[in-house]
């Protein structure tokens, strides 16, 4: 499994990603590159800021739903988002089974 195409993201993506990380105060390392960002940036999101990313999903799914939208991606960008997560935290349970344990044990 790797990361190559998966969660490219467009800039759509990539925006939405890089807002959401200023507005929670986190100083990240920038790319035009949904899949680097997450890679180089990993180490500062805690479980408390990728839950939030599912908050903030949830609502904007809610709120096109509310208000009428029939599209089928409902996430837009932030199924992107979580998707590009999910893989990387696959690559790196499979990698280092321990890892994430021990990571989110500690933050």
């Amino acid at each position: 499994m790797s990361l190559e195409g998966e969660g490219e993201g467009g800039s759509d993506s990539v925006e939405l990603f890089r807002n959401f990380l200023i507005q929670q105060n986190i100083i990240f390392e920038d790319s035009s590159n949904l899949k680097t960002i997450v890679r180089n940036n990993f180490v500062r999101l805690t479980q408390d800021t990728m839950r939030l990313v599912i908050t903030e999903a949830i609502k904007y799914r809610d709120s096109r739903l509310s208000s009428g939208t029939n599209d089928a991606d409902l996430l837009s960008g932030w199924g992107d988002i979580i998707d590009t997560l999910k893989v990387y935290i696959i690559i790196l349970n499979l990698a280092y089974p321990k890892f994430l344990y021990f990571y989110f044990d500690c933050v």
